[in-house]
């Protein structure tokens, strides 16, 4: 069986509602988005970085409930930093989005001991050289995740 043949049925199988069909798009469909994401965390592990100050860092309650097990959160920092003379203000930790229930909660105050800071005690601020106002204070690792 060629190619076109298999794509077509596989198209067959979707149209006829088999889950087979389903899971194949479905597959293929995530690994578009795993292999784009995979290289846009490439892509920002070789950013520059830069000494910023770091003005707040915790975490947000980014929504609610009627019970603390409803409860979201997120982190939130805010940070200043300068690249070529011009001075920027940013807020996001990582590249990673990580949104915590109640109970979670604390894998977000673990995610800042990946922070790293300047003899001096400033924070090292990642940067897109392209697009400084662009900035991230935990680099791409895998290991940022835990």
């Amino acid at each position: 069986m060629d190619m076109i043949s298999y794509v077509e049925h596989i198209w067959d199988l979707v149209l006829d509602h088999e889950k087979q069909g389903y899971f194949f798009f479905g597959a293929v469909y995530l690994f578009i988005v795993c292999t784009y994401s995979i290289i846009y965390q490439i892509r920002i592990s070789r950013w520059p970085h830069t000494a910023g100050d770091l003005i707040d860092i915790g975490t947000n309650l980014s929504s609610g409930g009627t019970h603390k097990s409803d409860y979201m959160y997120s982190s939130r920092s805010t940070y200043t930093y300068t690249v070529d003379g011009q001075t920027y203000e940013g807020h996001r930790v990582s590249p990673w989005v990580i949104s915590a229930s109640y109970n979670a909660r604390k894998a977000l105050a673990a995610q800042m001991k990946f922070l790293q800071f300047t003899p001096e005690g400033n924070v090292l601020v990642f940067y897109n050289p392209a697009k400084p106002q662009k900035s991230f204070l935990i680099p791409t690792v895998l290991l940022s995740l835990y």
